[in-house]
């Protein structure tokens, strides 16, 4: 507001109370009286701070009280004015969405000038634009929501070395991503992540000590030293982008290597079928050391089953060139071999029968459908184990199961699969049944595997050219 006179800028949260009682009282604070010219603050009055260069700073709430226009969507209240930038506080509270997130980048089109006098140094390091700014900060607690699924995972990927669709980045008219001479993509977000220590001098020791000695477990990760991966009720917490999920490219590489090293390779396929509902698919193998590895696949809602065992086939043969190998079998839903005329409207006929269709298909075989079960094993195979060496880095402890970031429906499903809850909070031994067809087929493609505790490695048949240097 100091670097832009007459700007005119949003600071917002979700509701008024919490606007009134936390941001409004906390700006008062920081902000010098002898750079306010007028900030009315009374029950009807517009709670806006104007300052003495003219700026003006809207305090407004983003709860969107049910209006809705002519389509039927739910309108923003924010929506009749232009700001040169927008800050939104605790952006994990409920009635704050994804939908008021793109509503406020549809009015940050501010053009007011920079002040050419202005000391850059109050701002540190950040480069402010000619005009604008056209800055949005929005700051929240470590919570698996829209903003964590929308903005802050797809900036990890990318710090990473991994590029997620959801990243805010630079693309052109047609929305291709636009990347720098040396390939790369550029970023239109940055993250500034910090415990509660980082703010210490603003809270007091004994606020901290409280904190210390009453949050224990999930509560002190996300909430004293502010971890993101860090929920309670999460079926898979032995899961790790970082660890489990691999390059494309290395995983085919590592495919090859295990084909042209052993006698036989494992291969291992899963489906969940689903009509209105996800259909997933996964391609896999198993490599001379046990390691389950998911190579390809597909999730898909809406799909025709003519159009699935195409994909099938397809992928087959990219990773393995044999056209006998069509033959082989699916583990899929048990569900699939009930014989009733179902939502298909085939009377007496399965829905495996139709993928099947006379052997112009692809066969099904019945997955393990215990849920509890599968859960349990497929935990066992994400563990890191002592003495196991991950077959990518060579890194220990290791798990027995990775996963391409081309099946980037895996790790989404892993980060949100959840155990029920009943009234008083407590988790049951069920998953939330939603958005888990990607979990339904991974226990099925482990249905004939063995624990893990009882793997062994399988010898090579030769050692190639190419690994004789490592003997």
């Amino acid at each position: 507001a100091r670097a832009y006179p007459g700007s005119n800028g949003l600071i917002g949260r979700s509701t008024f109370p919490r606007l009134r009682d936390t941001i409004m009282k906390e700006f008062k604070k920081w902000c010098p009286p002898d750079w306010i010219k007028a900030f009315p603050q009374s029950e009807n009055s517009s709670k806006t701070c104007t300052l003495i260069n003219c700026s003006e700073i809207n305090f407004r709430y983003v709860q969107q009280k049910g209006k809705t226009d002519e389509t039927g969507d739910t309108k923003s209240n924010l929506l009749s004015a232009t700001y040169d930038y927008v800050t939104i506080d605790q952006v994990e509270d409920p009635e704050i969405t994804h939908k008021d997130f793109l509503d406020l980048m549809g009015r940050l089109r501010g053009n007011t000038k920079l002040d050419p006098n202005f000391r850059s140094d109050i701002l540190g390091d950040m480069a402010l634009q000619l005009t604008g700014p056209r800055w949005m900060m929005l700051s929240l607690n470590p919570t698996r929501n829209w903003a964590y699924k929308k903005l802050i995972r797809p900036m990890h990927d990318h710090r990473e070395g991994r590029f997620h669709d959801d990243l805010l980045c630079l693309r052109d008219g047609a929305g291709v991503v636009v990347k720098d001479k040396d390939g790369k993509v550029i970023p239109l977000v940055d993250l500034i992540e910090g415990s509660t220590y980082a703010n210490a001098e603003n809270l007091g020791i004994d606020f901290i000590q409280g904190l210390e000695s009453t949050y224990t477990g999930q509560m002190r990760k996300r909430f004293l030293m502010g971890e993101w991966a860090a929920y309670e009720g999460l079926i898979y917490p032995e899961y790790s982008p970082a660890v489990h999920l691999i390059p494309h490219n290395d995983v085919v590489r590592h495919f090859n290597q295990t084909l042209e090293m052993c006698k036989k390779v494992t291969v291992l396929e899963a489906f969940d079928f689903g009509i209105a509902a996800a259909s997933c698919y996964m391609f896999a193998f198993v490599d001379m050391w046990g390691n389950v590895i998911v190579v390809d696949g597909f999730y898909d809602a809406g799909a025709t089953i003519d159009s699935m065992i195409q994909r099938i086939r397809a992928i087959r043969f990219k990773y393995l060139g044999k056209e006998e190998y069509q033959g082989a079998s699916i583990l899929a839903d048990p569900n699939l071999f009930r014989r009733s005329a179902g939502s298909l409207n085939v009377v007496g006929t399965t829905v495996a029968d139709i993928f099947y269709n006379d052997g112009k298909g692809v066969t099904m075989v019945r997955g393990a459908n215990n849920i509890i079960h599968g859960i349990a094993k497929v935990s066992s195979y994400l563990y890191l184990h002592k003495g196991h060496h991950n077959p990518f880095n060579n890194d220990t402890p290791a798990p027995f199961m990775y996963f391409s970031d081309k099946c980037m429906f895996i790790d989404e499903e892993m980060q949100e699969y959840m155990w029920h809850k009943d009234n008083a909070g407590d988790q049951e031994d069920r998953p939330i049944d939603r958005k888990d067809h990607a979990m339904d087929a991974l226990k099925y493609l482990v249905t004939y595997r063995p624990q893990v505790s009882e793997i062994k490695a399988t010898p090579a048949d030769h050692i190639p050219t190419y690994l004789r240097g490592w003997a």
